[in-house]
């Protein structure tokens, strides 16, 4: 069995993400991101968008809901014409073999889950093997935390269930490392990108030994996944430090919160620190507590801005990437996610987080360039992606 601790080669540092979350919903309604862009049907197009800004390598997803039928019947036609313009267009896909879904014939908590998803997961590599004769960089499972704290904690979505969050992290592990395996028993040049999200969280009152005590156990509660993955805990789901390949860490500006209230663990209450806030911890902070712990090359999978926030938030972590760079960090890439504008998962409105934005009501989602953000970032791209050529060769 291979085991990588080298660091990914992608064909540009910086890279864009395509929206392609696939939920069932607290209404019971399943989502199809991919469908609201309508970046499936412009593919070609939003290669095109990329390829004028420099960015060759983008992050795609499957959906497993639609692809498996049951019976070991998939059906991978809907995707494999975005492979294809992929192959044509000598853009670099990595793509999600799960963002946030499941087929509704299989029980979450059943042994037929993980069975089910590595069978899936194989057939994935097979067909993505006939469009690349490169390495395939995948993600097996989209964001196990969050993924396990909605619909497993909180119930907002499928498999719609309530403090079963661990249970549902293991299951997901198993199925993570079934797929592993299942994968490399086929193709062995197959690198693993394990996303997450990265959190900070602190006390807003350090006098406070309620809001401390939630402070330290969330360090370890944060990396739960990634330590199920490696064996650190669990080790009865088969982790092992080999399946730990690469880190993905998404970040975005709510992901560094005070501590306000932590007098009822049941209700426990966070706040945003302002993103002008000395108490903001760097980029390379996160890194280095990555790096410290796991040793891996991590990747930056997904971070941006909304709105006005946009111009803000990339002027402030690309210079922070770059210090972080310059002193050695083991980052590989940095992923604007998403890199078009996507509707919002609760009430659809259109959250002006990409490079190019939607008109409200626009039924054909035709692409405009928010010139504001785009004029900070085309800089740092050119120079990011000149340094990671350079250190390849």
């Amino acid at each position: 069995m291979p085991y990588f601790p080298l660091p990914p080669h992608f064909q540009s540092f910086f890279q864009g993400g395509f929206e392609c979350a696939y939920p069932i919903d607290e209404h019971h309604v399943r989502m199809d991101l991919l469908a609201d862009t309508k970046h499936d049907l412009y593919c070609r197009s939003d290669y095109e968008l990329m390829r004028s800004l420099g960015i060759e390598t983008v992050r795609e997803g499957l959906s497993w809901s639609q692809i498996d039928k049951g019976h070991a019947v998939y059906d991978f036609s809907r995707f494999e014409k975005m492979m294809k313009i992929g192959k044509v267009t000598h853009t670099e896909q990595i793509w999600d073999l799960n963002h946030f879904d499941y087929p509704e014939y299989i029980d979450f908590f059943s042994d037929e889950f993980p069975q089910a998803f590595a069978s899936y997961a194989q057939q994935a590599i097979k067909t993505l093997r006939t469009y690349s004769e490169k390495t395939l960089y995948i993600v097996p499972q989209n964001e196990i935390s969050f993924f396990s704290f909605i619909g497993g904690d909180h119930g907002v979505w499928a498999p719609h269930q309530k403090n079963r969050g661990v249970e549902m992290k293991k299951q997901l592990v198993k199925a993570t490392l079934l797929a592993m395996k299942a994968i490399w028993d086929v193709d062995t040049d197959v690198r693993f990108i394990h996303v997450d999200p990265i959190f900070y969280r602190t006390p807003k009152d350090l006098s406070s030994p309620e809001q401390r005590a939630v402070a330290d156990a969330f360090i370890e509660a944060k990396f739960q996944a990634w330590d199920m993955i490696s064996g650190a805990v669990f080790p009865e789901l088969g982790g092992d430090p080999e399946y730990l390949d690469i880190l993905g860490a998404n970040y975005y500006y709510y992901n560094q919160e005070w501590i306000v209230d932590a007098h009822n663990p049941a209700d426990i209450r966070y706040e945003t620190i302002p993103l002008n806030s000395q108490k903001r911890i760097s980029i390379r902070a996160f890194l280095q507590e990555i790096h410290d712990r796991y040793r891996r090359p991590i990747v930056i999978t997904e971070t941006g801005g909304w709105g006005d926030l946009r111009k803000k938030w990339w002027g402030r972590i690309l210079p922070e990437c770059l210090v972080a760079l310059d002193k050695g960090s083991p980052l590989y890439g940095i992923c604007s996610y998403p890199i078009i504008d996507r509707p919002d998962w609760t009430d659809g409105h259109l959250t002006n987080s990409g490079f190019y934005d939607f008109i409200a009501n626009d039924p054909v989602r035709q692409r405009y360039p928010h010139q504001e953000t785009i004029s900070v970032v085309q800089p740092y791209i050119v120079k990011m992606n000149s340094l990671f050529k350079k250190d390849a060769e």
